[in-house]
């Protein structure tokens, strides 16, 4: 979908530009849900499900305490924060296909600094969950840090979004 605003050629049903961050839901009418599945995620954001809490850990954090952290609250990933800032987002699958080839593959020495995926992307707590999970198919991400402004709220994964929809389809078929 082509923007209005910038002329920015977006991929069809975008909730917003890429380009210049515009409105873009009021504009697109060619996206018809096909099923019910299709339409509960094209109306439900991620605010209803509501996200865990992420649990955020400094630059200099070793990989062995992110992955303690991982275990102790039963989560795949840990962001990294400086300043309050989101600066990087570490999992489960960066620890064991990163960390292993690095050529400091001492867990308690090595930080999480160095295995980071340096400025993820965000999305935000009106986002809906068709659009997360086109963000995060499109990356190959399975998880994505939840905005409100510049501050991290929470944390979605492809699991918590097929949990909430599952349950709700249940309770509501």
């Amino acid at each position: 979908m082509k923007c209005p605003y910038c002329g920015f050629e977006n991929i069809a049903g975008e909730d917003s530009c890429e380009s210049c961050g515009e409105d873009l839901t009021s504009l697109d009418t060619s996206i018809k849900p096909e099923s019910v599945l299709e339409a509960a995620l094209l109306e439900m954001v991620i605010a209803d499900i509501p996200p865990p809490d992420a649990v955020c850990v400094a630059r200099t954090t070793t990989i062995a305490e992110a992955a303690k952290q991982m275990d102790q609250h039963k989560i795949g990933c840990v962001l990294v924060v400086d300043k309050k800032k989101l600066v990087g987002i570490v999992s489960e699958r960066d620890i064991l296909f990163k960390a292993f080839q690095s050529k400091e593959a001492d867990l308690e020495k090595l930080t999480v600094e160095s295995l980071m995926t340096p400025s993820p992307e965000t999305l935000n707590q009106d986002d809906s969950l068709a659009y997360a999970l086109n963000r995060m198919s499109l990356g190959g991400y399975r998880h994505i840090p939840i905005m409100k402004g510049t501050k991290v709220v929470g944390l979605v994964s492809v699991q918590n979004i097929f949990r909430y929809v599952s349950r709700r389809l249940h309770t509501e078929g």
